[in-house]
């Protein structure tokens, strides 16, 4: 699952995973990632060749943050199925008329580019902030 911090509580993530779990497993990151003995991004870029489905959590920031334009690009390059949560609890298909990103929006406004290196290139100018 992919999202925002900035639009997403804690609360809010373990509902949401609740709500997508059924019989598949949802890694949130920052409910999974400590447990998992890897550095946040490599726990999240794991997940990521794990995956057979990804989930963006759409909210206001979703497509400013370097974190989810990054995953969203793993995604896009690795063939992942993709789904979006919508605001109003709906889950839509990448192939539906609904589904809410235009090709660019993520990979275009934002280096596609592992954090670490965002993180390393910008330090000291600005914080990194966004989603797992």
């Amino acid at each position: 699952m992919s999202y925002s911090r900035a639009d997403n509580s804690l609360e809010r993530l373990v509902a949401l995973r609740a709500r997508l779990a059924g019989s598949a497993d949802v890694y949130v990151d920052d409910l999974d990632w400590a447990a998992s003995g890897f550095d946040r991004e490599d726990a999240v870029h794991r997940e990521l060749v794990r995956a057979s489905i990804f989930v963006a959590v759409v909210s206001v920031t979703y497509r400013k943050t370097p974190w989810t334009a990054w995953e969203f690009d793993v995604a896009l390059k690795r063939g992942i199925p993709k789904l979006a949560y919508l605001p109003d609890g709906r889950l839509v298909d990448e192939r539906s008329d609904e589904w809410p990103f235009a090709s660019a929006d993520l990979t275009g406004s934002v280096p596609s580019v592992p954090p670490r290196v965002l993180r390393a290139s910008t330090r000291g100018r600005h914080r990194i902030s966004g989603s797992s």
